[in-house]
């Protein structure tokens, strides 16, 4: 009598693998949509914090003009990686770099906006009367009120060279690592898979 009873791995399927055959094709793409769409959003905040801390440590000073960027692009990719796994979430290599270079435009973002309200902060002292403040703006061309787009359009004229560095390494650096990150994770995936094992030669008459 041959027995109904089989290994999980005889057929070459973890019991993981197994289970997610099991679950009805629509659900299993709901599922993956809504991870995705998670790891979107907490890769953008992650950036958020990662972009604002990039203008304090900018703003003390200490921001080398090429090792700056490229270092907040790698924290901004690695961030994205960790999300990922985290999440369970498996991305093309390609995906990943396309969502590396948003997220490093949005740190990019971050920076720009944190020194624009920096400079709003600065000038509220002004007005105040702060003494230390009206010292500052005494030394200051065209200290005035303006929007953030004539902000960063007076930043990027005052120093075109650094923006530019800034705005191009940050995203291509996080592309780099995310698209690094998902190909090595890719690959290690399809190493640890389980091999097909031999096919079983069908029953004999006489074994039935």
């Amino acid at each position: 009598m041959v027995s109904t009873d089989s290994d999980p791995q005889s057929n070459g399927l973890s019991t993981h693998d197994r289970s997610e055959k099991s679950v009805p094709s629509s659900l299993l793409a709901d599922r993956r949509i809504g991870q995705l769409a998670l790891a979107i959003l907490l890769a953008a905040l992650a950036t958020l914090l990662i972009g604002w801390l990039a203008f304090l440590i900018s703003r003390a000073g200490v921001a080398p003009a090429v090792l700056f960027p490229i270092g907040t692009g790698l924290a901004v990719g690695a961030a994205q990686t960790v999300i990922q796994r985290k999440l369970d979430l498996s991305l093309p290599w390609f995906g990943a770099a396309i969502l590396g270079l948003l997220c490093g435009a949005l740190a990019v973002a971050t920076e720009d906006f944190s020194g624009y309200r920096d400079y709003v902060g600065r000038y509220a002292e002004v007005q105040r009367g702060d003494r230390l403040a009206s010292i500052v703006s005494s030394t200051t061309d065209h200290w005035q009120p303006v929007g953030f787009l004539a902000y960063l359009s007076a930043v990027i004229r005052r120093d075109p060279v650094w923006w530019s560095v800034d705005a191009v390494l940050t995203p291509l650096a996080a592309a780099a690592a995310a698209a690094v990150a998902a190909a090595t994770s890719r690959r290690a995936r399809i190493a640890a898979a389980p091999s097909p094992g031999p096919e079983q030669p069908p029953p004999s008459p006489g074994s039935v």
